[in-house]
């Protein structure tokens, strides 16, 4: 007989330009907003890049996306427990005063969409039917192994209306579902870019992020 084991634990490590966002409810979002935006910059000087602002601004820009990011997100996974989902936003050139992109990584339970076999259709099934306002240009399914778990997922460049400007911004987004032999749930990991110029290849970039994806499992009680 099969035995299925508890999804224990999950983390995601990452390079230093990623920085973590607090899902916790009593973090103050601007005071850690400021804070980040202070460290990504930091890293830059330590690198020996100038701390001149490219775009006009740019400190209190990054500081303002940083505080309305981890708003939306706590907005968004409001319905998960703190620590049950893990997210972080990606600043590599924070003198541009923008978020280049984000990952959450959750936890899932094991069904048959949610199979290795099923995962990556039902992904690319949801894109047949979009949100209001958005159009997929492009999808590619991605296949894989991750230290022998079964690695499936969609590659995916989406345009987005935005109302205020009244034009289309693309998004290009990648999310993989990665499934530990025998366990009971399976994680996703679902990385988002909202400037398609943020990655020069990112399927491929973020599958070698994924390398930082450790599991941890136990007997099912």
């Amino acid at each position: 007989m099969e035995v299925v084991r508890r999804l224990a634990d999950f983390s995601l490590a990452l390079p230093p330009e990623w920085f973590s966002v607090p899902l916790d409810p009593t973090v103050d979002i601007v005071e850690w907003a400021t804070e980040t935006a202070y460290r990504a910059w930091r890293l830059r000087a330590d690198a020996g890049v100038p701390e001149d602002a490219v775009a006009h601004d740019a400190g209190r820009r990054l500081v303002v996306e940083l505080a309305g990011l981890a708003h939306n997100l706590r907005e968004q996974l409001g319905g998960s427990a703190v620590g049950s989902a893990l997210v972080s936003a990606w600043l590599p050139i924070p003198e541009l005063g923008v978020v280049s992109a984000v990952v959450i990584v959750q936890a899932a339970e094991r069904s048959v969409e949610r199979s290795p076999e099923r995962f990556a259709a039902t992904l690319e099934e949801l894109t047949q039917s979009p949100e209001p306002g958005a159009g997929y240009l492009h999808t590619a399914r991605l296949e894989g192994d991750l230290r022998s778990m079964p690695l499936r997922g969609l590659h995916s460049m989406v345009g987005l209306m935005d109302p205020e400007a009244g034009v289309a911004v693309l998004e290009e987004r990648t999310c993989f579902g990665v499934f530990p032999e025998g366990a009971d749930a399976m994680v996703e990991v679902l990385f988002v870019a909202e400037r398609p110029a943020s990655f020069e290849d990112m399927p491929a970039q973020t599958r070698e992020l994924l390398e930082g994806l450790e599991v941890s499992l136990a007997e099912a009680a």
